[in-house]
């Protein structure tokens, strides 16, 4: 199983992380339910999900 600071530390790579981040980010959505995202590390991370 998968904790989901391992999705973001995936976030700036296309594939399966990314997919689940913007899958979670559009259910949230839907919801209106705010997200937050722990364990951002490096810039780029943060900047993929402001992206996002």
């Amino acid at each position: 199983m998968k904790k989901f600071k391992s999705f973001v530390d995936d976030v700036t790579k296309e594939g399966d992380d990314a997919a689940i981040v913007d899958a979670i980010l559009a259910l949230s959505g839907h919801l209106n339910l705010e997200v937050v995202a722990e364990g951002i590390e490096m810039p780029e991370q943060l900047a993929s999900l402001q992206q996002r």
